[in-house]
């Protein structure tokens, strides 16, 4: 507003550019792009109840469904070529063969390891329903394995990675108005009204240099719109040391990239000077060093939140370099000695 007003001649800052802005101004290069993520609460601890039906995957217990349906169909065709032999079973009145719900139900017991009393004259079947127990032993034994496994070590329902997922996520989005405005040009109307529908739109003064809204006391149901080194120092501040996980997650379908950058008014006498200027100082490096001196400064971490904020440049599609500037935080250094 003061550059377009006539008020001052050159924005001193690295700064987001609004779409409304750029013809009005000039460009200084090089410039850098940053991300404007949305930052949600980690997913919630998987149910118990659902434990024992996730501790094999979808496609295991199709298999497991369709190896059952042809063990029964398979059984059901060796009876009825059981019919000329002279050798038959009562069931109530009578003398004739299971149904087919009756061989359901006995291999279902058998499963469980009930012993099976109907089938025990015929050697044929006999031998085909060992090699099913012992089939349902090894199934059981894995199966219980794994039950164990899910209950000492928690498992927890599947992250939100992209917007779609916004429909089922009972959360209020807060940023500042202008980031609403910025990420409005480059989202589909439907992810837009999705961000809209939750968003809690705050003015310009609740926020630092950065745009970045001052968070003071956090909520689970609260999200956020923020910048990507924002954001991983957020989830660095935030990480959980008692679950051994961070409090929030970082949708990995960002919400628009933008270009910062140093501008000046349009056609401005000061361009040539000024671009001389911010040449020199990028080549020596000055504004690299002003950059990691300006983020923010994390206290009371724990050093499970400092490793996981080393990994945190490969969950967010941005420079690896940039991850590693990103903190205020000492650098780590190796020391040898020895003792001769």
């Amino acid at each position: 507003r003061d550059l377009t007003s006539g008020k001052t001649h050159f924005g001193p800052n690295s700064r987001f550019v609004l779409d409304c802005i750029w013809p009005h101004v000039e460009v200084l290069y090089p410039h850098t792009r940053r991300m404007l993520y949305l930052v949600v609460p980690a997913s919630d601890i998987q149910p118990e109840y659902l434990i024992f039906l996730r501790v094999f995957r979808r496609s295991v217990w199709h298999l497991l469904l369709a190896n059952f349906l042809l063990v029964v169909l398979f059984f059901w065709l060796l009876q009825r070529l059981q019919k000329r032999v002279p050798r038959m079973w009562e069931i109530g009145r009578g003398v004739t063969f299971a149904r087919w719900y009756e061989i359901v139900e006995t291999f279902g017991k058998t499963h469980v390891g009930e012993p099976v009393e109907r089938f025990s004259q015929i050697s044929s079947m006999r031998a085909f329903l060992m090699c099913w127990i012992l089939f349902s032993y090894v199934v059981t034994t894995i199966y219980f394995a794994k039950l164990e496994s899910g209950f000492v070590r928690p498992t927890y329902e599947a992250q939100l990675d992209n917007l779609d997922g916004l429909s089922g996520l009972n959360v209020r989005i807060y940023a500042v108005t202008t980031i609403f405005d910025a990420v409005k040009s480059t989202l589909s109307e439907r992810h837009y009204d999705l961000l809209a529908s939750r968003s809690r739109q705050l003015p310009l003064d609740l926020t630092t240099s950065y745009y970045q809204l001052i968070v003071s006391r956090r909520d689970r149901r609260s999200a956020f719109i923020m910048r990507d080194f924002h954001a991983r120092d957020f989830l660095a501040l935030t990480y959980n040391s008692h679950a051994d996980r961070p409090s929030y997650h970082i949708v990995k379908e960002y919400l628009r990239s933008m270009m910062c950058t140093y501008i000046m008014p349009l056609g401005s006498p000061l361009l040539y000077k000024f671009q001389s200027l911010f040449t020199g100082f990028h080549e020596h490096g000055f504004y690299e060093h002003w950059r990691q001196m300006d983020l923010i400064t994390r206290d009371g971490t724990s050093p499970n939140a400092e490793e996981f904020y080393e990994e945190l440049g490969d969950q967010t599609d941005t420079d690896p370099a940039v991850a590693d500037a990103a903190g205020n935080r000492k650098k780590k250094h190796v020391v040898l000695t020895l003792d001769v």
